[in-house]
């Protein structure tokens, strides 16, 4: 999937909260389990830099978290606590799992339950890159998301996971025009940005990848931005299959597509895709690996799995999670909404009631330089009728002498 050579590096983790060797191998180890190696590292140095300014914050907004004797470390060994419980209680509720972590990991009984509240969210955002919204007094509410996901006190995470991330509605299959046919250039990330005037924009939050933004000011598609997450996530569901760890709750039919779907926008030997591709990796938004990722290999039942979709069905069939948002992305791509004025203006003028006074006002401009054309065309006539005459006695052609 991946080429041999390692990514360049481009940004250092926050300097105010560094995280040492043995801390990175503790988390993944708890998150991913299996072997810290090179490539491992390779994959989640991205990761451990959005990690780090997360988790920076703490500090200010939750004291206790950090005590005077533990300094940083104590953050680390209560999340990396968190994950252990996950692991150990994936089916049960929300409220079930906050009322396990209070008993756990409050440095004291009178610890506010809401800190282990907020600490969960915490985990699960680092975990799953999905900020969940809950009602809990001091949770955190970030910006710059699109889908914001509630996990209510009786829902358990496999459960508020799956709901997140829901397979393609039967409905809407049906309703399609399933044999319409589908060109994959349209969906590479060069042709939105030239011919359908939408823009990258990078994000962090998994559950807004392969949105379509429209506002006022353009036209945004969310990227997911955590190529080497994805394919640590991927890596230990497939070596791992019988392992409990929470990471697979992201199921490997959806990293997989996830990384698909990246592989569309940002083909290999597509020059101007890649242009885009850098411009991300260059403000810091978008992970190096990216640059790296090539026809991503996966294991085929069947001849036609290996072949790219062609319609809307087979579309719907390689993308079950990500189907619907790629076919609006194709019929925006196909047929541009419009976003500057003179868009505007022209994309109003296509309404029935337009294109009625439009083809009045044509037929009636038809009808009048006919009418005209057919005047000057008995004028010619007779005027011609005269010249090959050439009788001056006949009245009707002395004016055109």
């Amino acid at each position: 999937m991946l080429q041999e050579t390692e990514p360049p590096q481009v940004q250092e983790t926050n300097v105010l909260f560094e995280i040492d060797s043995e801390t990175r191998k503790d988390l993944a180890a708890a998150i991913w389990s299996g072997s810290w190696n090179n490539e491992a590292q390779r994959r989640l140095d991205h990761w451990f830099q959005y990690y780090a300014d997360e988790i920076a914050p703490i500090a200010h907004l939750h004291p206790s978290l950090v005590a005077p004797e533990g300094g940083n470390h104590r953050v680390h060994d209560r999340l990396i606590a968190i994950v252990d419980i996950l692991n150990r209680s994936p089916g049960k509720s929300r409220q079930e799992l906050t009322e396990l972590l209070h008993t756990s990991t409050s440095s004291s009984p009178d610890e506010d339950a809401h800190v282990d509240d907020w600490a969960l969210d915490l985990v699960v955002r680092m975990v799953f890159l999905v900020t969940p919204r809950s009602s809990a007094p001091g949770h955190v509410v970030t910006t710059g998301q699109i889908f914001r996901p509630s996990w209510s006190y009786a829902e358990s995470l496999e459960n508020f996971l799956a709901r997140t991330f829901p397979l393609n509605s039967q409905g809407t299959r049906q309703s399609l025009e399933r044999w319409e046919r589908i060109h994959l250039k349209k969906l590479t990330a060069s042709y939105l940005e030239r011919y359908a005037d939408i823009e990258i924009e990078w994000t962090v939050h998994l559950p807004d990848h392969l949105t379509l933004e429209r506002t006022a000011n353009g036209k945004y598609l969310h990227v997911f931005s955590h190529t080497g997450f994805l394919e640590q996530c991927l890596a230990r569901t497939q070596q791992c299959a019988d392992e409990k760890a929470i990471s697979r709750c992201l199921s490997q039919e959806l990293v997989g597509e996830t990384l698909r779907s990246l592989e569309m926008l940002f083909p290999p030997h597509e020059r101007r895709s890649r242009a885009i591709l850098n411009r991300g990796i260059k403000t810091l938004q978008a992970d190096p690996r990216l640059l790296a990722l090539q026809r991503y290999q996966q294991q085929h039942e069947s001849p036609g799995d290996a072949l790219q979709p062609t319609d809307v069905d087979s579309l719907y069939q390689k993308f079950p999670h990500w189907g619907e948002r790629l076919y609006e992305l194709w019929l925006d791509a196909d047929d541009p909404a419009p976003v500057s004025k003179l868009g505007w203006w022209s994309e109003s003028k296509k309404s029935p009631r337009s294109m009625y006074w439009a083809g009045v006002l044509a037929l009636t401009f038809a009808v009048f330089f006919g009418i005209l054309a057919s005047v000057f065309s008995a004028l010619q006539v007779w005027i011609s009728y005269c010249a090959w005459k050439n009788n001056p006695e006949l009245k009707a052609c002395q004016r055109w002498g």
